[in-house]
This record gives structure tokens, C-alpha cells and sequence, in this order.
């Protein structure tokens, strides 16, 4: 009957959409676009996946890096018509940078010391009582301040610099005099600041110092530069609190970490669109005031609104696909995992911020250091964890990761999505893996052999994830 079918149905399927857009960012790579409508074909040898575009042009990816590519497409039922449906337009594009800010005085941030203890190093979450108005009830999921990554991976008079210049700026003061520093390790040290503390939206950064010699003894004097006033820090303090507040209202008291994390990733992605014209997007005013950032802004609220709940969340910051970009590294059940929400969020294809599609991309949740650097490149500024944990990954805790070829199991899931009307991403164990079904299940239509009243269906693929998208709410896109 397998052969009978496979005969009957061959390897024709029809492609309804293929989206992406090729975007710059502030701090955000680009997705290439192949756009057109025609058949896709596949070979299970080699993983090769091709397009026949409009034109007549097969463009092959094999041999290329298939991290910037994410396809959408249309499954007819073989049984049905065959008919083309419209083309959508591509998204927009953007070939915008922006450099991080730097006094001119500055030494370059990325020279960095030796981590003390290796780069694996934990710090204990202080036990405290909440802080003044915050009580752990179910009205209040706030959970006492949590230890910070970077600041563990110090030396412990590289500590002490540390505590001086964070004092300094949540003080709003002009200028800390830091003994036995000098410029560089002032920058060395704003860096690590500012990628533990995702809430410190009025230092971008800048200062200016000076050095001098008493007797011997070394000093420098850190003069940071503030983006506002007091008086406006304080005021957009009380805004950001109060949409935080919102946000999170739905999360319960006793939410795992793991809960935390998600659901934190999935409210970013619902309620802010990746927009490269967004005000302040180098910080989380552009996310709690205007709901519009890029993915510096992204990764600080993730930051931000994790460590309210006694989550160790850290801003990493590279390239993705050869561009600028940032992304976190957080710490669940004393393992540690890459999350990006941005590349989570479908906006981020169209740099415009308008027409973007709107559903939860959970590829980027919670990766291994090999997954998150198939396509990220971090910058060095301090060591961090080549991590190998995969528990807390979303597809392992919510059951949608198949390490096999039982791809029944993968219909299962696929009919049970349908019949609740709901969308399903899944994930495959590995590379080979990944394209054997890609190749069995969508190009040769094997899909239809195991949920038999399936129906038309669309789908995306997201090849550097090994991840594969079923819609049947296709309002999202």
C-alpha cells in the first residue's frame, strides 16, 4: 500500500507562501528572502531542499547556510483541487546599523580580563525578604532580586569596581572615584554592568574619566553620562512599572522557572513588534511605553522582567547572520540556556514593523550553546557557558521534540492540533533527522498517510532549528 501511494501522490505540492524579508537592525540580523510560488522538492540523502520560483529559476540551498532562511507554504490534499492561490507581498527592508555609543575618551570595551574560577561559576540567589510593597502573594509574582552572571565571573577586586560604578549610576551621582583602576577597566567593567542590568535605561553607556597617580597608587575617576534627568528617570520608572505590572499579572505566584521564562518570552512576543524606527530602542523604554523596539530592547526587558521574578537573565550582544544583534542568556533550574526573543517574534521579518505575521515562533527558547551558535556569533566581552542542557528546552518540556522516525507520532500531534483548531510547531532531534521528515511528511505529502482527513494546510520550516510549523488558524499570517 506505501508503494501504491507513493506512486499515486509523487513529490508535487504546491507552495501558497514562502516569507521572509531581508532586514539590517539596530542590533538585529536579517532573514533572506526566496519568494515566489511553485514546487518544492526535497532529497532525504542530502537534506537538499529547492524552489522553483515563478521565473522558472530552481535556486537550490544545498551547500549554503540555511540559519537566515524561514519558508512558508501551502499542503493541498492530493485528493483535491490544484490551484494556485495569490502571492503575498514581501516584507519589508532595512539596511540601517547603529553603533553603540562611545565617548570619545573611552578605551575599547571589548579588551576583557580573565574570568576568576572559570567561566562556569554560580553565585547563590541571596535569601531575602521582598522588598518594601512587594509580597509574595498571588496578586504579586515579584520574588527577591537575583544574582547576576557576569558579576560572579569577576575577580573579587574587579567586584568591588563593579559595586562602585552600579552605585554610582542607580545613585544618579556624577562621578565615583574608583582606586586602582584605570580607563580600560572602567569600560571593562561599564560592559559588564550593563549586561547584567537590563533596567539601567538612562546610562546607555557613556562616561568620561580621568586618571591619576597619588603616591604610587592608581585611580580613575568614572564620570557617567545620563540620557535624562532625574526627574525623568523617576517618572518613566512609575510608567515602566505599571505596564509590567499588567503584563504579568496572568503569571501565578508559583510559577516554575521554567513558566517564567516562557511565559516572558510569549508576552514580548504578543504585545511588542520589532520596529527599527522605535524611540529609545536601545533600552526597554521602547518596550513598556511604546511596545515597539529592535532586539537590544527585547533582550533588556527579558532581562528586566525576569529578574524581578528571581530569574538570572544576562544581555549577550554579537552578530546573527554576520549582523549586530542581542540575545540572553538565562539560568532555569541551575542550568543554563540561550533564548532570543526577538528571532521568536515573526515582526522582526519585516523591518517596516507593519503587515507582519502574528503567532510565537519557539525555535529560539531555550537552546543548547551548539544550537544558539549555528547562527549567533558572541562578541567575547566575558566568558560564558557552552551549555549542553536541553530539559528546559520548549519543545523537550512541552513534548514536541522527536528523536525518531516514528513519524505517526508527529500525525498524532498534527490531528489532535487540527481538530482543536489550534497552530503546532514541533521539532526534530537532529539535522538528518529533520530532513527526512521534512522530505517524507511535506514533499512527498506523507502527512496525509497518517492524518488522512487532514485536509489543505499551511506550514513553515526553519531549517537552522529543525523545526517544523502546522497552521490551521491561518488569521496570523
Amino acid at each position: 500500500m506505501k508503494k501504491k501511494w507513493k506512486k499515486k501522490h509523487g513529490k508535487k505540492i504546491i507552495i501558497a507562501l514562502i516569507l521572509s524579508a531581508v532586514l539590517g537592525l539596530t542590533g538585529c540580523s536579517p532573514i533572506q528572502t526566496v519568494l515566489g510560488v511553485g514546487q518544492l522538492y526535497g532529497n532525504t540523502a542530502a537534506g537538499l531542499i529547492m524552489v522553483l520560483l515563478d521565473s522558472g529559476e530552481l535556486e537550490s540551498m544545498d551547500g549554503e547556510d540555511p540559519s537566515n532562511r524561514i519558508f512558508i507554504g501551502r499542503q493541498e490534499d492530493p485528493d483535491g483541487t490544484d490551484e494556485d492561490p495569490e502571492e503575498e507581498p514581501s516584507g519589508g527592508q532595512a539596511d540601517e546599523t547603529e553603533e553603540s555609543p562611545e565617548d570619545e575618551n573611552q578605551e575599547d570595551p571589548s579588551e576583557t580580563g580573565e574570568p576568576e574560577d572559570g567561566a562556569d561559576q554560580e553565585g547563590e540567589a541571596e535569601e531575602e525578604e521582598p522588598s518594601d510593597g512587594q509580597t509574595d502573594t498571588e496578586d504579586d509574582f515579584r520574588m527577591p532580586e537575583t544574582d547576576y552572571y557576569v558579576y560572579n565571573t569577576l575577580s573579587t577586586e574587579e567586584q568591588g569596581y563593579y559595586d562602585q560604578m552600579l552605585d554610582c549610576v542607580e545613585a544618579f551621582e556624577d562621578s565615583v572615584v574608583v582606586d586602582g583602576a584605570d580607563g580600560d577597566t572602567l569600560a571593562r567593567i561599564r560592559t559588564a554592568i550593563l549586561a547584567d542590568h537590563g533596567d539601567l535605561f538612562w546610562f546607555e553607556g557613556n562616561f568620561s574619566y580621568s586618571e591619576f597617580d597619588d603616591g604610587g597608587e592608581k585611580s580613575a575617576s568614572f564620570m557617567p553620562e545620563y540620557t535624562m534627568t532625574e526627574a525623568q528617570k523617576e517618572n518613566y520608572e512609575s510608567q515602566v512599572e505599571r505596564t509590567k505590572d499588567q503584563w504579568l499579572a496572568g503569571l501565578p505566584a508559583d510559577a516554575s522557572e521554567y513558566e517564567r521564562v516562557k511565559y516572558v518570552y510569549e508576552i514580548l512576543i504578543d504585545e511588542v513588534t520589532y520596529d527599527l524606527t522605535a524611540e529609545n530602542n536601545q533600552n526597554i523604554l521602547s518596550v513598556f511605553l511604546n511596545q515597539r523596539t529592535v532586539c537590544a530592547g527585547f533582550a533588556h526587558a527579558a532581562q528586566d522582567m525576569l529578574q524581578d521574578m528571581g530569574v538570572q537573565c544576562t544581555y549577550i550582544t554579537g552578530t546573527a547572520n554576520s549582523e549586530p544583534h542581542a540575545w540572553n542568556l538565562v539560568r532555569i533550574d541551575d542550568a543554563y540556556y540561550y533564548m532570543d526573543v526577538t528571532w521568536g517574534n515573526p515582526s522582526y521579518m519585516n523591518a517596516s514593523g507593519s503587515g507582519e505575521p502574528d503567532y510565537r515562533d519557539y525555535s529560539y527558547l531555550n537552546l543548547t550553546w551548539e544550537e544558539i551558535s549555528r547562527d549567533h556569533t558572541y562578541e567575547d566581552f566575558f566568558q560564558i557557558p557552552q551549555t549542553t542542557a536541553s530539559d528546559a528546552n520548549y519543545f523537550v518540556m512541552e513534548d514536541l521534540c522527536f528523536a525518531d522516525d516514528d513519524f505517526s507520532a508527529v500525525g498524532q500531534a498534527v490531528d489532535e492540533a487540527r481538530r482543536a483548531g489550534e497552530n503546532l510547531q514541533i521539532k526534530f532531534a537532529d539535522p538528518e533527522l529533520y530532513a527526512r521528515a521534512l522530505n517524507e511528511l511535506i514533499v512527498q505529502q506523507g502527512l496525509y498517510q497518517y492524518c488522512p482527513d487532514l485536509g489543505p494546510y499551511t506550514y513553515s520550516f526553519r531549517e537552522s532549528a529543525n523545526t517544523l510549523y502546522f497552521f490551521f488558524d491561518t488569521d496570523v499570517l
